[in-house]
C-alpha cells in the first residue's frame, strides 16, 4: 500500500475532513506505538491505554475518545496492508489494554 492509498483509506474510514487530518492520525498513532515499544518498553517506562490514547490525542490534535477510534481505524488499515501475523506479533508485545487497539471490533 502507498502512502496516499493509506492517507486516503483512513480517511474515509475515520470520516476526517481531509488528508491533512488523516496523515496526522496516521503520524501520531504510529509515533506513539513506536514510542511504546522502542523507547518506553526498553527505559522501562511502561504506560497503560490512558495514556497511549492521550498520547494520540495530544499529537493528533483532538480529543481522548476520537483519538482511541483513530488509533484503531490506523491500524486496521496497516493491518489490511501488511503480510498476515505482522499486526498479531506488534499486539502480542503490548498489555492487552494498548493491544485492543490494534483490533478493528472494540468498542470504547
Amino acid at each position: 500500500m502507498q502512502h496516499d492509498e493509506l492517507i486516503g483509506q483512513v480517511r474515509y474510514r475515520a470520516r476526517l475532513a481531509s488528508g491533512s487530518d488523516a496523515e496526522r492520525a496516521v503520524r501520531a498513532a504510529l509515533h506513539t506505538l513506536g514510542e511504546y515499544l522502542y523507547l518506553g518498553v526498553p527505559n522501562g517506562e511502561r504506560f497503560d491505554r490512558q495514556e497511549f490514547v492521550a498520547r494520540v490525542a495530544a499529537r493528533a490534535g483532538t480529543r481522548q475518545q476520537h483519538a482511541a477510534c483513530l488509533a484503531r481505524t490506523v491500524f486496521e488499515v496497516i493491518d489490511e496492508a501488511v503480510q498476515d501475523e505482522v499486526m498479531l506479533k506488534v499486539a502480542g508485545s503490548l498489555p492487552d489494554d494498548i493491544a485492543e487497539l490494534l483490533t478493528a471490533d472494540n468498542a470504547d
